[in-house]
């Protein structure tokens, strides 16, 4: 392919497929010349999305691609204007020296190990480029009821981000927490809709107390940015009725 292997020394790269998943012919050629190219650690690119029984539609759109420093790329990250997910990605393999995605964790695991990885590297190229076809199964996990579990684990995601030390200026440190605040009280105003409190053991009860003191302690709801009148609403909403929030909400949307 006329790629300069030589550049590589004696890295190896790493990407991830889900099992249902596949990628285009030229999916790690285009990723890996975008990193040479770049003196990059990271690619980032995108995907195609079809159903069970259909095939990818082919998108005619213009090539973007983009290279970030390394506190650039966790905003970006962080506020999802770069996907978090682990696939559609082309990494250096030293990023992945002695680390582990958490087997204790078992919903949006990408969400606690992306950031972790991004913060590893100096340079990170994105792209629109969709050499990834990702199925969309109806009995998928993400598509799978939301338990008690898989709610502590999103809303967790964002605790862990606030409270991890990136390695980048201080400054840039409180910009980034009130960034990760902003996120954090979208997922928790989602998810907590969909807690049966009254039904949760005394395990599950601390945990949500101790996301609840988080709430406060933080003053996340000040940190909840109206980008959108769906933002609007559940803004709105919870700060007149915080305690029956879930309630309130339930009546005027679909969102169960």
């Amino acid at each position: 392919a006329g790629l300069d292997y030589i550049n590589l020394k004696e890295d190896h790269l790493i990407t991830f497929v889900d099992s249902d998943d596949y990628l285009k012919k030229d999916f790690l050629e285009h990723n890996l010349n975008l990193m040479l190219e770049n003196d990059c650690d990271l690619v980032c690119s995108s995907y195609k999305s079809f159903e069970e029984g259909t095939m990818p539609k082919e998108l005619n759109e213009p090539l973007i691609e983009n290279v970030f420093e390394k506190e650039d790329a966790l905003f970006k990250l962080i506020s999802d204007e770069i996907k978090c997910h682990t696939p559609c990605k082309l990494y250096r393999s030293k990023l992945w020296d002695g680390f582990r995605f958490d087997e204790n964790i078992s919903f949006l695991e990408d969400e606690y190990t992306t950031p972790q990885i991004f913060n590893k590297c100096n340079k990170i190229a994105v792209s629109n480029y969709r050499g990834y076809y990702y199925l969309h199964r109806s009995g998928s996990l993400c598509r799978s009821k939301q338990t008690t579990n898989k709610i502590f684990d999103a809303i967790n995601a964002y605790i862990f981000l606030y409270n991890f030390d990136f390695d980048i200026s201080d400054v840039k440190k409180e910009d980034l927490k009130r960034v990760v605040l902003d996120q954090f009280f979208d997922v928790y105003l989602m998810m907590s809709i969909r807690l049966d409190i009254k039904n949760l053991n005394d395990s599950e009860k601390e945990k949500w107390l101790e996301i609840k003191k988080f709430v406060k302690d933080s003053r996340a709801f000040k940190f909840y940015k109206v980008t959108s009148l769906k933002r609007f609403v559940k803004k709105t909403i919870y700060f007149v009725f915080p305690h029956i929030y879930p309630k309130i909400y339930r009546l005027f949307t679909k969102e169960y």
